[in-house]
């Protein structure tokens, strides 16, 4: 990211400073507008390394399309965020020519394997470590199918096109509350 000094991660670490704010209060004091974004997109990059690893794990027909259907149990609205189980994506088989590819990490990737035979996808979580990963598939993907997760705002900065399952109730100030966008 241009622009940036010094990245502290070790609040030990931290020397003298003139100011501090908090992340969140970040686009206020810098003026940002609905106007303003997006940025210059894509604002993330993928190691070239990593790029190559998945490129020979993805397939090279059709549309590549990335899912991810639940988010963390612990999140306060995931009862509301998550789908009910992988098998609710089942309309989506019916589109010919498309590649589906799990980008779901932890134990709701089992899901899928319970609909294999109905639902067939590459499933590439168990094999993701990082957000370095994940971002060298999405790069490679032509869409990300995701509820309200990290892997939507990785997509985004990716400039990767994106649809977002939003819950009816729950969804904060970030995503408008109102209109299209």
């Amino acid at each position: 990211m241009e622009g940036i000094d010094a990245l502290v991660t070790d609040p030990q670490a931290l020397h003298a400073h003139d100011y501090w704010d908090t992340l969140m209060s970040l686009p206020l004091r810098l003026g940002t507008t609905v106007e303003s974004i997006p940025a210059t997109i894509p604002y993330v990059g993928v190691f070239t390394n990593r790029l190559e690893r998945w490129k020979a794990r993805l397939p090279s027909d059709g549309l590549r399309i990335g899912l991810v259907w639940k988010g963390n149990a612990g999140h306060d609205n995931d009862a509301q965020r998550s789908l009910r189980h992988f098998s609710d994506l089942a309309p989506l088989w019916s589109v010919s020519g498309i590649r589906f590819i799990s980008l779901q990490v932890g134990g709701a990737e089992t899901e899928a394997d319970e609909c294999t035979a109905l639902q067939p996808l590459l499933r590439l979580g168990r094999e993701i470590c990082d957000f370095a990963d994940t971002a060298a598939i999405i790069a490679q993907l032509n869409l990300v199918i995701c509820v309200n997760t990290a892997v939507a705002h990785v997509a985004g900065a990716l400039g990767v096109a994106c649809w977002l399952m939003l819950p009816q109730t729950g969804v904060d100030w970030r995503w408008h509350r109102t209109g299209s966008r």
